[in-house]
């Protein structure tokens, strides 16, 4: 559409592969024993986020809030909305 830059199609051609980048945005060291503390203490844990699923569950397990075992793991991702 107008104002929204050049099309996908014109700028994604004749490139060459160079390797990737990998961003890493680690929990806070301290995370994983609040969570910990707050179970003990009786507390229901729950998180939510914008990640994708498989990154929201590799960082609930990294955390505590999940084991290996992740069948008790409700992930749920909204529908896209209307253009």
């Amino acid at each position: 559409g107008a104002g929204r830059g050049p099309a996908r199609s014109d700028v994604e051609r004749d490139l060459d592969f160079v390797g990737f980048v990998a961003f890493s945005c680690p929990v806070r060291r301290d995370t994983a024993e609040v969570i910990k503390e707050l179970a003990r203490g009786s507390h229901l844990i729950a998180m939510a986020t914008g990640d994708a699923a498989l990154t929201a569950l590799y960082v609930a397990r990294e955390v505590g809030i999940t084991g290996s075992d992740a069948s008790r793991a409700l992930l749920l991702q909204a529908a896209p909305g209307p253009d």
